[in-house]
């Protein structure tokens, strides 16, 4: 293996002292935490055992914004496998879409549930992989290899929102390289500082990656560095290590005073470079793990003795130690940014167990709940109506204690129609204190109903349409409608296509059109049947029906000459009785309507 990744090396070391070789039986179990006076005087804000897979040996890796922590343990039978814990619960074996991936470490996990690792088989170098929470497993590529088939060609070490992978690959020559791969597939390479081979260890939603560089071939010096795609590779100027940085753009690692064996906690940014942070009174060192985006940075702190106990720090606060009642060894590996820390206790003669502790400064009073904000995303209509599908999530917050537990906190989909519902969140802080959230959503994605109903379809000019509008809007109301009947004798309409139009809108602000369309024809017996109505006297109208009849045979056998003579003598009678048999409004329509046939 590549005397460079120092960081496998000290990860072995943590293994064993946290739990990795086989420990000493547990003759009793070690008190709670959140039960011990030491602890609660050092400012917890809570303290909560995840529990094993029925074995006897665990590793923590990292816990992301949603309270979902991740590890591997071993079972009652040896078998070792991944682990997660949610918002605090017993770590379950898992998750399923790890299922296949062999024997595998897991490093990291990000808050769309992305997972990176180790992932080793016979016969090959072990690489880098990603687990997409869909259940997606891929190789993160590496360029080349090296040749020793049990040494590590790649390591993935920390995945960003984006899925934008920080880690190292070492090539054939055993070179390491700190390497960025975009979307974990993408490979660029971060360069290295004079002299120096370079892993890349922590990484943020802007693609900032931060890491350290160890001088070659002799492995004896070790400097931090930053990389931005504007910047490229740049020395932090300090000897030890940077291992995180966090979304505002703060850089945490450690720097050695070799002179007195001792190192502290270093905090960077480009704006403000470098600021140092002591380890706590009686302790020689801090060595960071993680950071939040609220600047809380975790890890362990170690005596001249050796004796490492969990500890955390801020750049306001100073650092403190989180835990201290005895354990042979405690560390803090993970913190998100509810302030919830992941790491290990290992009481003497004990295995190590994994534990989440809601970090508060020491001498943090909490009078206040904890804030919860509620975010809902969607297409807004009118008086706060929404027309699509929402989105509704929560933000849980208390700066001073902490959030320790959350219920009905789960992200939603409203995709149905509501007139209303009200959704709740809770959550209770270190100190006890619960805060609770509401979102009242409606929803109203349906544009309203129009109904036209008692369209014959075809009608005659003898005949009477009525055909009904009505408009209507299940869940919002409706708000206003273009609906009109339509109440009409047909002679009164154009002959051919009507088309009649509606509109209407609901309160939401949805808005529907809708038409419907009937024929009005014209034939000799509809002509007649208007004539019968119109003309007084029925003889005369008997002798008009005559003409009509008479066109219509000639016009059913084909004789369109016959058919015009016949209904140019109907006219000719019909203008003959206008005034007198016949009204002269009446009149002009039969004559209108002889022109159509």
């Amino acid at each position: 293996m590549h005397e460079s990744l120092k960081t496998l090396a000290l990860a072995a070391a943590l293994c064993a002292l946290a739990a990795c070789e086989e420990p000493a039986r547990l003759t009793s179990a070690p008190p709670p935490p959140s039960q011990s006076p030491a602890v609660r005087d050092l400012g917890l804000g809570g303290t909560t055992y995840l529990g094993t897979l029925g074995g006897r040996q665990m590793v923590v890796a990292s816990i992301n914004n949603n309270d979902v922590a991740l590890g591997y343990a071993d079972d009652p039978n040896g078998n070792w496998s991944a682990w997660t814990s949610t918002d605090g619960a017993p770590m379950v074996a898992g998750p399923s879409y790890l299922q296949g991936i062999g024997l595998a470490d897991v490093y990291a996990i990000n808050d769309a549930g992305d997972i990176v690792g180790l992932r080793y088989r016979l016969g090959a170098p072990a690489s880098a992989f990603i687990a997409h929470h869909d259940g997606t497993i891929i190789d993160v590529p590496a360029p080349s290899a090296p040749t020793d088939p049990l040494d590590v060609g790649s390591q993935a070490f920390a995945i960003n929102s984006r899925g934008d992978v920080a880690g190292a690959y070492v090539d054939a020559a055993g070179t390491m390289h700190a390497a960025l791969w975009r979307n974990g597939t993408t490979l660029e390479e971060l360069g290295a500082l004079p002299g120096m081979a370079c892993e890349a260890r922590g990484i943020n939603d802007a693609d900032e990656v931060v890491g350290t560089c160890t001088s070659e071939p002799d492995g004896d010096e070790q400097r931090p560095f930053y990389w931005s795609e504007a910047t490229g590779m740049k020395d932090l100027g300090l000897l030890g290590a940077a291992v995180d940085i966090n979304n505002a753009g703060v850089v945490t690692g450690y720097a050695v005073y070799d002179s007195r064996n001792e190192s502290e906690t270093f905090l960077w940014t480009r704006a403000d470079g470098t600021t140092m942070v002591a380890p706590p009174t009686g302790y020689d060192q801090m060595l960071p793990e993680a950071i939040n985006d609220n600047g809380l940075f975790v890890g362990w702190c170690l005596t001249s003795a050796g004796a490492g106990r969990a500890c955390a720090g801020s750049a306001d606060a100073g650092t403190w130690i989180v835990s201290d009642f005895g354990e042979q060894a405690s560390n803090i590996l993970s913190v998100n940014n509810a302030g919830v820390g992941l790491g290990f206790i290992r009481m003497p003669d004990a295995p190590a167990r994994a534990v989440e502790w809601h970090l508060v400064p020491p001498g943090t009073t909490d009078a206040t709940s904890p804030v919860i904000t509620p975010t809902i995303t969607g297409m807004l209509g009118l008086g706060g109506w929404y027309t699509s599908n929402v989105s509704l999530s929560w933000a849980e917050s208390d700066p001073e204690s902490g959030v320790s537990s959350t219920s009905g906190c789960d992200n939603v989909v409203v995709d149905q129609d509501t007139p209303s519902t009200t959704f709740t969140c809770s959550a209770t802080n270190g100190a006890g204190l619960t805060g609770q959230g509401t979102a009242n959503i409606m929803r109203d994605a349906t544009a309203p109903t129009i109904t036209f109903t008692g369209n014959a379809g075809t009608y005659t000019v003898d005949q009477h349409i009525s055909i009904t509008c009505a408009a209507s809007d299940a869940t919002s109301g409706l708000a206003n409608s273009t609906c009109e009947d339509v109440s009409a004798d047909a002679y009164t309409l154009a002959l051919g296509t009507n088309t009649i139009s509606a509109t209407a809108s609901d309160v939401a602000g949805n808005v529907a059109r809708a038409t419907t369309s009937f024929d009005v024809q014209v034939t000799f017996a509809s002509l007649a049947a208007l004539t019968d109505q119109w003309v007084s006297n029925a003889g005369v109208a008997s002798a008009l029906d005559a003409k009509l009849s008479a066109a219509a045979a000639a016009a059913a056998s084909g004789n369109q000459h016959a058919a015009a003579g016949e209904l140019g003598a109907y006219v000719h009678q019909l203008e003959a009785l206008t005034g007198k048999k016949i009204d002269a409004d009446k009149a002009a329509i039969l004559e209108r309507l002889v022109a159509a046939l």
